[in-house]
């Protein structure tokens, strides 16, 4: 049985992170339901959220907010165009002030 290692050589570079894999998620909104009304649930119900058409949809990365943007459609898929980034600063505190809580 033979194993190999990779050997790093030099301090790893901002560069070196860029192909890392990012989870994306667009939040198009939460309900709350009794578990009765759960339970009933069938295909083709439809369930209404707290958000307006239009309404700006909030995105995150890993987790963290990340921006904001609107849903779009082409060609039958769904996009997300962004109409707001957060500073790296901004996100940062947003972070931490959640992580307090």
């Amino acid at each position: 049985m033979t194993t190999r290692h990779s050997v790093v050589r030099g301090k790893p570079t901002v560069a070196d992170l860029g192909d890392i894999e990012l989870e994306a998620v667009v939040e198009l909104g939460r309900e709350t339901m009794p578990l009765r009304q759960a339970r009933d649930l069938q295909v083709g119900d439809a369930i209404r959220v707290q958000r307006l058409a239009g309404e700006a949809m909030k995105l995150t990365l890993n987790g963290h907010p990340f921006g904001e943007g609107e849903i779009v459609v082409t060609q039958d898929q769904l996009f997300l165009r962004l109409t707001r980034l957060k500073p790296p600063v901004e996100a940062r505190q947003t972070q931490s002030t959640e992580a307090a809580t």
